[in-house]
């Protein structure tokens, strides 16, 4: 298979300053089976932590 390196582009800002900021993770396989499609969550009002462990 091909090897890459993973590149992120990323601005910070606060996610956790009200319900029009939050925060995400964004994959281009599905982390759990493998699959090749995009998948992705998001959480307003809320700091990146929260989303990566899986605290809310």
């Amino acid at each position: 298979g091909l090897l890459g390196t993973a590149v992120n582009v990323v601005q910070m800002v606060f996610g956790n300053m009200g319900e029009k900021s939050g925060t995400g993770v964004c994959f281009t396989r599905d982390p759990n089976t493998g699959e090749n499609l995009f998948y992705g969550e998001l959480l307003m009002n809320a700091q990146g932590e929260d989303v990566v462990a899986g605290i809310r």
